[in-house]
């Protein structure tokens, strides 16, 4: 009976952690930028651009054009802002399950409840959003500034990584290493559908 209740404890925990992780790297992330960028459109570019009374008042009146010329660069620096916020909170949710479980080499049984095995599905969760919004973003290439910013993996000066299948953690590469576009680097691998983690 005391195991029954330490298995529902340790799920809602598991659902707790996921549940929290994925606020504070998706949502929280979008906040900050979002708030910028509609404060943006509200007070500059909807009463001075888009609500012109004439055309040629965007070109002629020196605030329209300097917002309309500007309107470009404060998109950018809101996806550029809603990365750094990502890589954040990602290396904050990182560290603490790294404080709470450190990774390790070996084998994990899989074998429920097992501690770093539940971290370990925790990394591997919260990698998956940020890692995505990086190499989906128009700036591929911070992909792996946002691996050695949290620590996940150590990739030398000058390496490129392609799109890739895995990849997200446990890697040390050296200097001017290329992955190119479905390579499958792995770091560790699962034996079968329920075996364990190498």
């Amino acid at each position: 009976m005391e195991s029954e209740t330490n298995k529902k404890k340790l799920k809602y925990h598991n659902i707790f952690l996921y549940a929290v992780s994925f606020f504070l790297i998706y949502f929280v992330s979008f906040g900050i930028p979002g708030i910028l960028f509609i404060t943006f459109i509200n007070f500059f570019l909807i009463p001075k651009v888009l609500n012109a009374s004439n055309f040629l008042d965007l070109f002629t009146n020196l605030n329209s054009l300097i917002i309309l010329i500007f309107t470009p660069i404060i998109i950018i620096v809101c996806y550029l802002l809603h990365l750094f916020i990502i890589a954040i909170n990602l290396k904050i949710v990182f560290y603490y399950t790294e404080k709470k479980e450190p990774t390790r080499d070996g084998i994990i049984p899989r074998d429920f409840p097992n501690k770093a095995l539940k971290f370990y599905h925790v990394r591997s969760f919260i990698l998956k959003y940020p890692k995505w919004a990086f190499s989906k973003s128009p700036f591929p290439w911070l992909t792996i500034k946002l691996f050695n910013f949290i620590g996940s993996n150590q990739m030398g000066k000058g390496t490129t990584l392609e799109e890739q299948v895995v990849g997200d953690k446990l890697i040390k590469t050296g200097k001017n290493c290329y992955f190119g576009v479905n390579s499958a680097l792995a770091s560790h691998l699962v034996e079968g559908i329920f075996g364990n983690v190498n």
